[in-house]
């Protein structure tokens, strides 16, 4: 090729960008669809918290609607239902002493949302500015946005680069392994071996993160320990599909690239309330699943039976993907049905 004129080594490098156009695409298109999930979630209207109140005056009620947040009369037993629940963020009240704010708490955007409104309606009342006392259902006030979207970081990291191995190694298995014995066996045997490693993987991430990072945690270690490693076995899973149906390195690139893309943006990673449709596009992400199960138990305390329907929908795209990975290597002349 060093002979070639000048001409030449031109036409044979346009002609190998039009052979391979999928390529091109992605190089141009890709980062304008990453620049776009960014700035819907982080341009999205600003978050308007949920206020329970009970016993204040017409005059405090129409200060807050004017503050973007929705007010909601309830008493304070069901308050503390809802609250619990999730399904409110902030409770407040008017005592002899002065107001009480009640806050759920996992939310720093909410509770920063909701101290705002409650400080510009005392300023505008011309009321003392702290003239109302703070208590966290879950969390504390020194939580920061580390310890919300640590949980978020904790199961993505988990499932990304426990699908970037395990779809590297059984793409190695599948292409040097003779197959001596079934393919159900070998599928049964590879996913159990790698479990282990899926399992020593969540230990690590998990601990490193509470013991060494003081991300808060106020649940049980093991309940959030069961819920990482769900999402670990996923991915080696979801891996195991990545290899057995791609063909090309550049398939098998794109694939894990696609895959970790829509996990981080449509799972809940970051907070998207807001963008309706991302949240339904999330109802396909198992992550999801994961961030979620792990903010119940680390941030608002509560045991793995109370999230097992998060655990279930991870175990069905497991079964999901296992099943898939069978199907395929029954289609290979190679591999024994």
């Amino acid at each position: 090729m060093n002979g070639w004129p000048l001409s030449e080594v031109i036409r044979f490098v346009i002609q190998s960008f039009w052979k391979n156009p999928i390529i091109i695409i992605f190089m141009l298109i890709t980062p304008l669809l990453l620049l776009f999930l960014s700035s819907t979630i982080l341009q999205e209207e600003a978050y308007e918290p949920t206020i329970g109140v009970e016993e204040i005056s017409e005059r405090m009620q129409a200060s807050l609607l004017q503050q973007d947040v929705n007010v909601e009369q309830i008493t304070t037993a069901k308050a503390l239902n809802k609250l619990s629940a999730g399904q409110l963020d902030a409770f407040f009240t008017v005592e002899n002493q002065g107001g009480f704010l009640m806050l759920e708490g996992s939310k720093p955007h909410a509770n920063y949302n909701t101290n705002l409104a409650l400080n510009k309606m005392y300023a505008n009342l011309m009321y003392d500015d702290n003239a109302f006392d703070f208590l966290y259902i879950h969390g504390t006030s020194q939580n920061n946005w580390y310890d919300y979207i640590g949980p978020g970081l904790i199961a993505f990291f988990t499932f990304a680069f426990t699908l970037i191995c395990s779809a590297m190694l059984f793409s190695r298995q599948v292409q040097t392994y003779e197959f001596h014995l079934n393919g159900t066996r070998f599928i049964t045997v590879y996913f159990f071996l790698f479990s282990i490693l899926s399992l020593i993987q969540s230990v690590l991430i998990l601990s490193y993160s509470i013991y060494q990072l003081d991300m808060y945690f106020a649940g049980s270690f093991w309940g959030a320990l069961l819920t990482v490693w769900l999402i670990g076995l996923v991915a080696v899973s979801l891996g195991m599909v990545v290899a057995a149906f791609t063909r090309t390195f550049f398939q098998f690139g794109f694939s894990i690239f696609l895959i970790l893309l829509s996990q981080f943006y449509f799972s809940g990673i970051l907070p998207s309330e807001n963008v309706a449709w991302m949240n339904r596009v999330g109802l396909f992400m198992p992550v999801s699943y994961s961030v979620e199960g792990l903010r119940d138990i680390i941030i608002r305390n509560e045991q793995f039976i109370q999230i097992s329907t998060y655990g279930l929908i991870l175990i069905i795209f497991i079964a999901i993907n296992l099943r898939l990975v069978g199907y395929k290597l029954r289609k290979q002349a190679n591999v024994a049905p």
